[in-house]
């Protein structure tokens, strides 16, 4: 009985090690995301990409606007991710022939993913088909997540840049970033 004791508190403090020697790279990375310092490999690619979209990777966004931003974005992931569980049994690569998931079930599901609470009452790997696994939830765990870190990001600025401008005394509008490329670079990074 003890070594088992012995063995699960040198996995905890290995695990402890990897959490603190990973936490100072992972902070600068974070870091660099948010004051927009992107190495060069990374600048490349946002810039390519924003293009592509269409977005304009310079607008600067007043709190109010990039909070609208990440709350359609979220209200886009909820439908699309509503839908796809509602009518998983009639979408391809369903080996396991998952029905379509009842509204309260589809409801709920979407609603915990979007929010990054990720609750589940149903039966993982048989109610829900591959195609709503991969493209569905796990988009889900990572974009929720993303608009946490972008939504943090933004706050942080608004915070700073108030203070900034109330010591300079500027009545200029504070902007806070721009979600579209905060969200870029959080997956992607």
């Amino acid at each position: 009985m003890l070594s088992i004791h012995l063995q699960s508190a040198a996995l905890l403090a290995g695990f402890l090690a990897l959490l603190a020697a990973a936490s100072v790279p992972v902070g600068r990375l974070l870091t660099a995301v948010a004051r927009d310092r992107a190495p060069r490999w990374a600048a490349t690619l946002d810039a390519r990409l924003m293009r592509a979209s269409g977005l304009d990777r310079e607008a600067g966004f007043t709190p109010l606007a990039y909070g609208a931003a990440l709350l359609a974005f979220n209200v886009l992931g909820f439908a699309a991710l509503f839908l796809m569980l509602r009518f998983q049994g009639h979408l391809p690569i369903n080996p396991t022939a998952a029905p379509d998931m009842p509204w309260v079930t589809a409801l709920h599901t979407a609603a915990s993913f979007v929010t990054n609470t990720n609750q589940q009452f149903y039966a993982g790997e048989s109610a829900v088909s591959a195609l709503t696994q991969t493209a569905g939830l796990l988009v889900q765990n990572v974009l929720s997540a993303a608009t946490g870190i972008a939504f943090a990001f933004a706050f942080i600025r608004a915070v700073a840049q108030r203070c900034t401008r109330e010591a300079a005394q500027e009545n200029a509008p504070v902007t806070v970033g721009n979600p579209w490329r905060d969200l870029l670079r959080i997956v992607l990074w």
